[in-house]
């Protein structure tokens, strides 16, 4: 018995709440709408002199970093290959039939 009162609470409410919203207004004649743009000056930080210098050093020591990584790995030498598995052993294993 308790649901259908509830219920009916619930939709007086809904509808008080729909009641008391303000029609959204008339659009103009013509169906347009107005944009407007205004130019602003871009928005601009102040950076103190010493934080800019301190960015400024660790980005040059990053890059420097980056740098002698990159030499580092371009100048290391290509793995070799076993030497087990060198052309000359495999023929030989299987002239001579040991792969059975």
């Amino acid at each position: 018995m308790k649901t259908p009162s509830i219920v009916a609470a619930l939709l007086l409410v809904a509808a008080a709440g729909a009641g008391a919203q303000s029609p959204p207004p008339a659009p103009k004649a013509g169906g347009s709408i107005e944009l407007q743009y205004k130019q602003r000056s871009p928005a601009l930080q102040k950076v103190p002199p010493r934080k800019l210098e301190e960015d400024t050093a660790q980005a040059l020591g990053e890059l420097d970093r980056q740098r002698t990584e990159r030499m580092l790995r371009d100048s290391a030498p290509a793995p070799s290959r076993r030497p087990d598995l060198d052309r000359d052993v495999t023929q030989g294993i299987q002239s001579r039939g040991l792969g059975r």
